[in-house]
């Protein structure tokens, strides 16, 4: 019997590292996504955020000298990072992950980035020097960081049937 994703033989012999492998792994993707979204709504216009705040925040902390692709891919990077090891976090703190633990997680870090990223990149609490539909925007930004990492860790933790000998 073959499972169906790489890290197959890690939840028999190494369940911790098979969960925080499962969540940095599912939360860099939800992150992907989120920034996705994020990048398309800055071009289009839709929403009030001029781009990913953690390329405004490298932008920010490195003294706006780095040429704008090395400031992007430091900004993704950042951005996935911070996204991996949160939810992996959440790995180590919840033994059994049920479909409201990463919206949760999601609505935390929300919270937690209106008094310090938003600030220190100058867009103010909860970004409303930018727009006042500025929370509103990144609530749905982490809304969809939440639903995406529950739907990978949904498929990632599913209960594998027995081995048998």
């Amino acid at each position: 019997m073959t499972e169906s994703h790489p890290f197959s033989h890690l939840p028999h012999r190494h369940p911790l590292l098979y969960r925080l492998v499962v969540g940095l792994v599912s939360g860099m993707a939800a992150a992907a996504v989120m920034l996705v979204l994020m990048t398309l709504a800055d071009v289009t216009g839709l929403f009030p955020i001029p781009g990913p705040p953690a390329v405004a925040l490298v932008d920010t902390f490195t003294g706006f000298v780095l040429p704008p692709i090395r400031l992007h891919v430091l900004g993704v990077a950042l951005h996935l990072a911070y996204g991996g090891i949160w939810a992996a976090a959440m790995m180590l703190v919840v033994e059994r992950v049920r479909w409201w633990h990463p919206l949760l997680l999601a609505l935390v870090l929300w919270i937690l980035a209106q008094p310090g990223p938003m600030m220190l990149i100058g867009w103010g609490p909860f970004g409303l020097t930018l727009s006042p539909f500025t929370p509103i925007a990144t609530l749905l930004y982490h809304a969809v960081y939440g639903s995406t990492l529950a739907w990978f860790l949904s498929r990632l933790l599913r209960p594998r049937p027995e081995r048998s000998a």
